[in-house]
Parts: structure tokens; C-alpha cells; sequence
């Protein structure tokens, strides 16, 4: 089992029970003291788990934070690189997914002008917008598990609806990016609901503030390769991104005003 997949075994453990000891973990992993030791040190400064005399303990972490808190952080470069996304790539007619976060629900800002979109969706709030703002397109929602903390709908049912459909394309974010880990997020029913989301599309658009470059969390949702353009702002590392085009991903930058 390679280290992501062990890390998301064990942050879904955390999820279901809510703790765990450091034996129960060896047991569920079929690892060394030592390697769960290493897992849970990296999950505790990603701010997933805390530990307390051998029993790790799922916690808050950016994943958690309410919706409208996360929508409101560096909301303006949000706004310009999901503005970016939509002028560069929507066009009338299209089958469009859009995941449930923060980031993404602001793509529905901007579609009022195009005709006949087809939307699916697993996030309310993106659900709600679009009915207020562009009433006349077919809008398509999941169902499942309702996750509150982000109003997104995750689990089999969500995963199996997904699986029968196909998009043109599909816009989607995280909680970071290393050149190691790939796109990386908390939730692991949040990231497997994306993962079997971009699977239906033609073309995976990623919209990733450049402060979350580097920054790494519990569960991978896409390796690199499984991505097919970036966007991100002008305070993107340089020497990252140029990695991240000779391994054939394709990063725009836009150039936003804060």
C-alpha cells in the first residue's frame, strides 16, 4: 500500500470512529510502529489528527472550517481566476461538472450569458447559485451523503451516480499541490466524489490559489498526470510550476490584482 493510500486508510478510519490507537492503526495498515508513527506525525502537521498518549484523534482542519468562512478567504483572487477559467474555456451548449467547494461554486457566477449548459453537481451551494443566477440551464445534482460543513452530497451513491455520465469538461480545486503527492485534500469522501467526477470529463481544469502550492494534506484526489490544465495566480513558485509543464500538465497564470 503506497503511503497516500495508507494515509487515506487512516484518516477514513478516523472519520468513521473518530480515534484510534496507535495499535488499531498498525492492525488496519499491516505497517510497523514506526511507519504509523511517521504517517500520524505528517497528518498532525497537515492539522488532520491530534494525538494524545497513543490514541490519534480526528480533528478540525481547513476541510472543516464552515462554507461561507472558506468562500470568503482571498475571495477576490478566487473571483479573478474562476472569471479566467470560465472566459477561457466554457462555450454555449456544453455538459459541465462542478464540484461542490467554495472555489468552484464561483464558476457558477459567470455563466448567465451562455445557452443551453448542462450542469451536474454535487455541491448545494453551487445548486442554489445557479438557480438564481442562470435559471434557464439544466442543472443535475447527486444524491448521497450530505457533508453540512461544505453542503456538498459524497459516498456511493453520489460516486455510482457520477460513473454514468459523461461532461465536456469539469472544474475542480484542493486543499494543495506538491510535486510528490499531487492535488491533495482532507476529506476522503470529498475526494473520491472529485476523483469519480473528473473521470466523467473530457478535459480536468484544476483552480488552485498559488498559496496552496506546496502545500500538502491527507488523501490524494489526482495525480498530476490525471490533470489536464492548471490555474493558478502570478505568485505561483516559478521553479514549480516549470516542473509541473515538463511533466505535460498545463499551467495558466493569471495575473491577479489583490
Amino acid at each position: 500500500m503506497l503511503k497516500y493510500q495508507r494515509k487515506q486508510e487512516i484518516v477514513n478510519f478516523l472519520i468513521k470512529y473518530g480515534s484510534a490507537s496507535i495499535v488499531e492503526l498498525i492492525d488496519l495498515c499491516n505497517v510497523s510502529q514506526m511507519t504509523i508513527r511517521r504517517d500520524l506525525n505528517e497528518l498532525e502537521e497537515e492539522g488532520v489528527v491530534k494525538r494524545n498518549h497513543g490514541v490519534a484523534v480526528y480533528t478540525s482542519s481547513y476541510n472543516e472550517l464552515p462554507f461561507n468562512v472558506k468562500a470568503s478567504h482571498k475571495a477576490s483572487i478566487k473571483n479573478q481566476l474562476t472569471r479566467f477559467a470560465v472566459e477561457r474555456f466554457v462555450k454555449n451548449n456544453m455538459i459541465i461538472i462542478l464540484e461542490g467547494g467554495s472555489t468552484i461554486r464561483n464558476i457558477s457566477n459567470y455563466l448567465s450569458t451562455f445557452k443551453n449548459l448542462t450542469i451536474f453537481s454535487n455541491g448545494l451551494n453551487t445548486i442554489i447559485n445557479l438557480n438564481r443566477i442562470h435559471p434557464t440551464s439544466t442543472v443535475i445534482c447527486s444524491g448521497g451523503i450530505v457533508r453540512w460543513v461544505n453542503n456538498t452530497v459524497v459516498g456511493p451513491i453520489a460516486t455510482n451516480f457520477f460513473q454514468t455520465f459523461n461532461a465536456d469538461i469539469g472544474f475542480f480545486s484542493s486543499i494543495g499541490l506538491t510535486l510528490e503527492d499531487g492535488f491533495t485534500d482532507a476529506d476522503v469522501l470529498e475526494s473520491q466524489a472529485r476523483h469519480v467526477m473528473s473521470q466523467a470529463c473530457k478535459k480536468t481544469v484544476l483552480i488552485l490559489q498559488s498559496d496552496k502550492i506546496g502545500v500538502r494534506s491527507a488523501t490524494t484526489t489526482f495525480k498530476i498526470e490525471e490533470v489536464d490544465v492548471l490555474i493558478t495566480d502570478n505568485n505561483a513558485p516559478t521553479e514549480t510550476v516549470g516542473e509541473l509543464k515538463s511533466r505535460g500538465l498545463e499551467v495558466l497564470i493569471v495575473d491577479c490584482v489583490k
